[in-house]
């Protein structure tokens, strides 16, 4: 059975429906290696959360997609997750698609792989497509390497680039995501010659237990002063860099704790208060 998008009324003036575009946080990323394409073969941890973006759409007018402040509509992973699967259906894409955008720019958060699969999965059902899940999956995959994980709508772990996923129930936790203001560059990141490209992959059960590493957090620190700073800030409370950066996320385990990590945090800083989950808002489980 294809995966169902969860819609609901939208709650912006001139839109019908709306879909939920969760981010995630990666409690691991091991870059095990370099591929002759150019890529990295990783080992990645998917933890989605109850907290991300949004989608609005409206069907009855001209294909368009906005919501972005500064950046083109033919720049928006929106608009490429749509023009893509009409492709492949053979057909023009049409409908307004605003994006309500919550998470920050090059934060490791995930925010435009997630908006881009809850496109694809609205669009699918809006236009009613026959596109498998697999075939949803390869043009996501084409978008970027996260979007297959918030195709599928659950927490997981990923070899590959991402996209080979085994799902994981993660144990709930509460976290705080602090953000650094600045934009991180994925590439950046695994073109630095500093980075550890051989990292062994881990067993799931080590994984469930909290032994995993982020490879990218040297490099990242070392890069943007603002991560190292938010590091050194936090670093009685055990923090961790969510993908290539810049978003760094604590563990709550009790109310004290929330407010001590809270007072730590550099003036000025941003944060958000959210939850892990092991199925997607944007899905109907």
């Amino acid at each position: 059975m294809a995966v169902s998008p969860r819609l609901r009324p939208s709650a912006a003036h001139g839109f019908e429906c709306q879909i939920d575009a969760p981010a995630k946080v990666n409690p691991l990323l091991h870059v095990l290696g370099r591929r002759d394409d150019g890529y990295h073969d990783l080992q990645v941890g998917f933890e989605l959360l109850d907290w991300g973006d949004r989608i609005h759409f409206n069907a009855d007018v001209a294909f368009t997609v906005d919501g972005i402040d500064g950046l083109a509509m033919e720049a928006n992973l929106v608009t490429q997750a749509a023009r893509a699967l009409a492709l492949d259906a053979g057909i023009v894409p049409r409908g307004h698609l605003r994006i309500d955008k919550r998470t920050p720019q090059g934060a490791g958060l995930g925010g435009g792989s997630s908006d881009a699969a809850s496109a694809l999965l609205l669009l699918r059902d809006a236009w009613a497509l026959a596109t498998s899940d697999e075939a949803l999956s390869a043009i996501g995959l084409k978008l970027g390497a996260d979007v297959p994980v918030f195709l599928t709508g659950r927490g997981a772990i990923g070899r590959g680039v991402g996209e080979r996923l085994t799902p994981m129930a993660w144990p709930r936790r509460r976290l705080l995501l602090c953000f650094s203001g600045t934009d991180v560059p994925t590439a950046k990141i695994f073109q630095d010659k500093g980075l550890t490209r051989t990292s062994d992959p881990i067993t799931i059960r080590a994984a469930l237990d909290g032994h995993g590493h982020n490879d990218c957090e040297p490099v990242c620190r070392r890069l943007f002063p603002e991560v190292e700073r938010l590091f050194v800030a936090l670093a009685p409370f055990q923090p961790s860099l969510s993908g290539t950066g810049g978003t760094v996320f604590v563990e709550i385990h009790d109310p004290d704790q929330f407010d001590q990590v809270k007072a730590a945090l550099p003036d000025g800083t941003q944060f958000q208060d959210v939850s892990t989950t092991e199925y997607s808002s944007a899905i109907k489980s």
